[in-house]
């Protein structure tokens, strides 16, 4: 334990821009970037984070998602009591989640549609979720629009390839 103790204290860091290299500067918190240990030690550090949480919790690197079937009030209670408990937990191991890029995705005919908070903050609500490189769509019609929209997107590519192509010769 003591080596890591030395890996985390201690540190200094400096940048450098263009060649011109900056003060050392000592570093109070944080994992070193770029290292194999740091994200280790950040997922043991938030191994308990759903452990009081009955939504489904999914964690992958620094990103976390709740998941919880909603279809009345009694559900929109509990999320967020859960999203509560998540708060709870980053205060007691002095943490802060960005909430500005915290959002809601509301799925299903039968979903009421609840606005949400995180330390009083109100979570904004979207159709659409980019994760993990893969679009996310609530609405068959936005999926829709998405795909023509890309279609067409494809479609003005392949004519400026062709215009590119049989460009006359000065």
């Amino acid at each position: 334990m003591r080596t890591v103790g030395n890996w985390l204290s201690k540190r200094r860091q400096r940048v450098c821009v263009k060649g011109v290299k900056f003060t050392w500067e000592e570093v109070c918190s944080g994992v070193r970037q770029g290292s194999v240990l740091g994200p280790l030690l950040f997922l043991i550090y938030i191994n308990d984070l759903e452990e009081d949480v009955v939504s489904k919790v999914f964690k992958f690197a620094d990103d976390t998602k709740l998941f919880r079937q909603v279809s009345d009030m009694v559900d929109t209670v509990g999320m967020q009591e859960d999203l509560d408990r998540l708060v709870e937990w980053a205060d007691k191991w002095q943490m802060q989640f960005n909430v500005s890029k915290y959002e809601v995705m509301h799925v299903g005919k039968k979903n009421p549609r609840h606005s949400y908070y995180m330390s009083s903050n109100g979570l904004k609500s979207v159709e659409v979720e980019k994760d993990l490189g893969q679009f996310i769509v609530v609405s068959l019609l936005l999926l829709l629009l998405l795909l023509l929209l890309l279609l067409l997107l494809l479609l003005l590519l392949l004519l400026l390839l062709l215009l590119l192509l049989f460009e006359p010769i000065i």
